[in-house]
């Protein structure tokens, strides 16, 4: 996979994947305008002009399931900025929803993986307070386990104490087992 990404930014060719997006755990068609490839952490990455969102994206190379090099010029804006990965490919801003999971024992990878703020335990089980860009993967992960969960936020117009705090969530995942693409449990039911 990444001999062709690179190719399409030495070639300054656009390139046609299919990525499968972890945070929605869906995968969508793209077309994209690579501007570099850089490995980070021992995995591959595409940074590009992303033409369906209309901005600049990183995208792992092992969750592209299809690429094409299109016979077409990449033309990503003149005013990009490429993100800046010194402190990690996913920095947190500020301004993410700030969300906190109780994970059992099954899911302590989820603290090594992600950048966290926090982290305590108690009797076996991890409370990990942790940034969140799409609020779409708190409800995708533990949902897509089949497992009871919960989650809440504050009262919407009850006043926070600094406006620009972010509100938060709770998820509770369940034990189980993690599958290629998320949480998965032994139940069935909720």
């Amino acid at each position: 996979m990444l001999p062709v990404l690179q190719r399409s930014v030495n070639e300054g060719k656009a390139l046609r994947l299919r990525y499968y997006s972890a945070s929605r755990d869906e995968t969508t068609e793209r077309t994209i305008d690579p501007v570099r490839v850089f490995e980070a952490d021992g995995l591959g990455y595409v940074e590009a002009w992303c033409r369906q969102a209309e901005g600049m994206r990183i995208f792992r190379a092992d969750r592209i399931e299809d690429v094409q090099l299109l016979d077409e010029p990449s033309r990503p804006p003149a005013d990009v900025e490429l993100r800046d990965i010194s402190e990690g490919v996913f920095a947190p801003a500020p301004d993410h929803l700030l969300v906190q999971l109780r994970l059992m024992p099954a899911y302590a990878w989820v603290a090594d993986y992600y950048a966290t703020e926090n982290i305590t335990e108690d009797a076996g089980v991890l409370t990990v307070d942790l940034r969140v860009s799409d609020p779409g993967w708190v409800s995708v992960r533990p949902a897509r386990s089949r497992c009871s969960h919960r989650t809440g936020s504050p009262n919407p117009s009850a006043p926070r104490p600094n406006r620009r705090s972010p509100p938060t969530s709770r998820v509770e995942a369940c034990t189980g087992s993690r599958s290629a693409r998320g949480l998965a449990c032994p139940s069935s039911r909720l």
